[in-house]
C-alpha cells in the first residue's frame, strides 16, 4: 500500500478535551468505541502549564462502556514540569471494545488534554 494512503487512515479523536483538571483522579467519559479500530492505538497526553504532578496516566478497557479496568502495561511516565508529552499504545485486539484514558493529578490543576490516534478498519 501506498505510504500517502496508509497515512489518510489515520484518525485522531479526542477523548479528553484540553482543560485545566484540578486535584484527584479523573478519567475520560465516555469511553471510545474501537471496534471500527484496527492494529496499534495511541493515546497522545499533552500538558501544559502545571502544579504538583500528573500520576498513574493510563489507558482502560471495557466491553460495556461502563465497568471499565486498567489495561495491563498501558501506562506512561509520570509528568512533574509542563510542556511534556506522554504516550500510551495498545493493540486493539488485546482488548475489550471501549477504551478511556485515566489519571490522578496531585496539587493540580494541571492542562491536560488527550487524543488517541489509530488506524480506521478498511472498507474496500
Amino acid at each position: 500500500m501506498d505510504q500517502s494512503v496508509a497515512l489518510s487512515r489515520i484518525t485522531p479523536v479526542h477523548l479528553h478535551a484540553p482543560i485545566s483538571q484540578t486535584a484527584g483522579a479523573f478519567t475520560s467519559t465516555p469511553g471510545l468505541d474501537l471496534s471500527g479500530y484496527e492494529g496499534v492505538v495511541t493515546a497522545v497526553v499533552t500538558t501544559g502549564a502545571i502544579t504538583g504532578t500528573l500520576t498513574l496516566i493510563r489507558l482502560q478497557d471495557s466491553a460495556d462502556n461502563a465497568a471499565f479496568a486498567d489495561i495491563a502495561g498501558a501506562t506512561a511516565v509520570d509528568v512533574t514540569t509542563a510542556a511534556q508529552v506522554r504516550t500510551v499504545s495498545v493493540d486493539v485486539r488485546s482488548i475489550r471494545r471501549f477504551a478511556r484514558f485515566g489519571a490522578t493529578v496531585t496539587t493540580g490543576p494541571v492542562l491536560i488534554g488527550v487524543a488517541i490516534v489509530g488506524f480506521r478498519k478498511y472498507m474496500a
